[in-house]
């Protein structure tokens, strides 16, 4: 109990969200860890260490210098290039054996692993979900649902406050709640990966909803819209390189709308989104 109300103290909200349970993992958006967190690497392991491992560090030098540069491809073990411990990693988005993306406990799509074995360690900017609140026709308030204010896409409306919003995370599902600063609206997205008890086969399914619940407690009625924005790359110096495209396209006997977005990156990968 402790440890999850020093997660909380810097959340000055009092909602609780829409079917959040009381279970759980919960931090507000705005907790700052006091302990950084470093990675293990070479430099820390001591002379005696290495001479009494040296066959096999041998041996996995050669393994490295043969995957990196013989069959061009990352090593899934990679001591030299070990990548920084952040405090930012939530549940992630996926089935079992699918490939996941992983969504930080601020809002951020920041680990891509859909490859076995292989992660990819990078926030995209522009993934991201705005929201819009209109009264009697004219637009009262946006904002996009991050904390974060990025040197791109000045444009947009940054900083939201984080000591209005909390992360709830009880895997395969997460919740995160935010309380619209003097709009007397709460909205609270949870997030569902298909693990499914007893059903391996759709548990493996590479795939994941948002569902929205939108909670107006004021006397005046609103119209809110949330957007989805999401690039078509995943923000590497390859997005450049071309051959990315979009086809949308429409399922009449549904009733949905979707857009396929494909890219070649190190990750080379193909998204659907449907709404």
């Amino acid at each position: 109990m402790e440890g999850r109300r020093a997660l909380m103290e810097g959340y000055q909200g009092a909602v609780s969200g829409f079917g959040v349970p009381s279970h759980g993992w919960r931090i507000c958006l705005a907790h700052q860890y006091e302990e950084k967190r470093k990675p293990f690497r070479l430099e820390h392991v001591s002379p005696t260490t290495v001479l009494h491992h040296l066959p096999m560090g041998l041996r996995y030098l050669m393994w490295w210098c043969r995957k990196t540069y013989v069959e061009k491809k990352a090593p899934f073990i990679d001591m030299f290039n070990a990548t920084p411990l952040r405090q930012i990693y939530g549940a992630p988005l996926g089935g079992i054996g699918g490939g996941t993306i992983t969504r930080s406990w601020s809002g951020e799509f920041c680990r891509w692993q859909l490859n076995p074995g292989l992660y990819h360690y990078k926030a995209v900017t522009e993934n991201q979900f705005t929201v819009c609140v209109r009264r009697r026709g004219e637009t009262v308030y946006q904002q996009v649902l991050s904390v974060e204010r990025p040197h791109t896409l000045q444009g947009w409306n940054w900083g939201y406050c984080g000591n209005q919003a909390f992360y709830h995370a009880l895997y395969p599902r997460a919740w995160t709640v935010y309380h619209l600063p003097g709009q007397n609206i709460t909205l609270t997205c949870r997030q569902i990966s298909p693990i499914i008890p007893h059903d391996y086969k759709d548990s493996s399914l590479p795939l994941a909803v948002f569902v929205w619940d939108v909670e107006n407690s004021g006397d005046e009625e609103a119209e809110v819209s949330i957007m989805f924005t999401m690039r078509n790359g995943s923000g590497t110096k390859t997005d450049k390189a071309g051959g990315h495209w979009n086809e949308p396209f429409h399922l009449s006997r549904e009733g949905g709308q979707c857009l396929v977005c494909c890219f070649i990156t190190v990750l080379p990968s193909m998204h659907s989104l449907w709404a």
